[in-house]
């Protein structure tokens, strides 16, 4: 049977069955909780700020490349309420990482310019624009609904399902170098991403889910 408490986790580490036991020890002292959010400006500051103070993080990860750190806070990223979290962490003193990777995950002859690209991306922004980003984190609203439709659409016509599969990949990697080995780690990434993290992350608690 696996060990369903930290005592038990720490006797068994003690007992030297490091391949399981320090593995199990680590996991059980690490608070992992994950928010998805909503890119170009739709996740309110107000909301995020209040889930800042709630979770009382010893460490916050966001979904920022190398890059659009570098470029804080002149960065265009699209990515505004990554940039918000980041910056607000900073502020506060509480150690912050970042965990995106460079990736093209378009489709070969795909460079994002073309116009039923944008006005199907357009059509989907409109349609996320018409629920609560916190709503958005749910399951259902990515099963069978229109969003879960026009996502469909995009995925399927313009992404590289294997470069998706590749970045996910490297981001799962990225939080799992940097996740520090205990305390409470507040994870902040696209909804998109939740379903994959679900299963990488089976420890996790995700807040609004």
């Amino acid at each position: 049977m696996y060990p369903s408490s930290v005592t038990y986790c720490v006797k068994i580490e003690r007992l030297g069955c490091l391949a399981f036991g320090f593995f199990c020890y680590i996991e059980c002292m690490r608070n992992i909780k994950i928010v998805g959010t909503l890119h170009g400006g739709i996740t309110s500051k107000e909301e995020l700020e209040e889930i800042l103070k709630d979770s009382n993080p010893d460490q916050i990860l966001v979904e920022l490349s190398n890059k659009e750190v570098r470029n804080i806070p002149e960065s265009n990223s699209i990515r505004d309420e990554m940039i918000y979290i980041y910056q607000w962490a900073k502020n506060a003193g509480i150690k912050i990482g970042n965990f995106d990777v460079e990736v093209n995950v378009l489709e070969d002859g795909i460079n994002g310019k073309e116009n039923d690209f944008i006005q199907l991306n357009n059509k989907f922004d409109e349609a996320l624009k018409s629920i609560s980003w916190k709503e958005l984190n749910k399951e259902k609203y990515w099963i069978g609904s229109d969003i879960a439709i026009l996502d469909k659409k995009i995925r399927d016509r313009y992404l590289s399902k294997k470069r998706c599969e590749e970045r996910e990949d490297k981001m799962l990697a990225s939080i799992n170098r940097q996740m520090i080995e205990s305390g409470t780690i507040l994870i902040f990434m696209g909804i998109g991403h939740l379903s994959y993290f679900e299963k990488s992350l089976p420890s996790a608690t995700f807040l609004l889910r």
